[in-house]
């Protein structure tokens, strides 16, 4: 509560109530005065004083683990797309950032990576081989009835996929 003795002053658009005995700490050191009148914040307005503080830290480590994460998936899709292993790249990429990445760059292609060999839906290649036209000699698929070269009538050697699929559903 003030007193008839006591002054005013205005610090930060705020009307700051101080004690002559008071005065002098106001003076010398405003911050360290004023952050102990302030409520104190967890998000917003919680600094003690002007500068770095550790909020400020956290937002900068916070940072440094996002883009790690993103040049850690950058590297690493990279790794597999090029042949190399994508494990190493990864941890690369969320140590090093940046660096990681261009030292993939950097880095020449490798050979075909185990998980690239078997990305997606693969064909799978035919189990007999192939018989050739008995008229032109073009080769065809071991099920084939007819040539696709010429036209001609061929006896085929195993039954096609889809004769299997038809005798299966009966």
């Amino acid at each position: 509560m003030l007193q008839s003795g006591d002054k005013v002053y205005l610090v930060e658009g705020q009307r700051v109530g101080i004690m002559p005995s008071m005065e002098p700490q106001l003076r010398s050191d405003p911050w360290a005065y004023l952050a102990r009148l302030k409520p104190r914040g967890g998000l917003f307005g919680g600094e003690v004083a002007p500068g770095s503080s550790v909020s400020d830290a956290w937002l900068l480590l916070g940072m440094y683990v996002v883009l790690g994460l993103v040049f850690s998936a950058v590297c690493a899709h990279r790794a597999l797309n090029t042949g190399q292993a994508p494990i190493p790249w990864f941890f690369a990429g969320l140590l090093f950032n940046a660096f990681g990445y261009l030292a993939l760059l950097l880095r020449p292609a490798g050979g075909e990576a185990p998980e690239a060999r078997h990305a997606g839906v693969v064909k799978i290649p035919a189990t007999r081989d192939p018989q050739a036209c008995p008229q032109c000699g073009a080769e065809n698929h071991p099920a084939a009835m007819i040539c696709l070269h010429c036209g001609a009538r061929l006896t085929p050697l195993t039954d096609s996929e889809v004769t299997k699929l038809r005798a299966g559903s009966n």
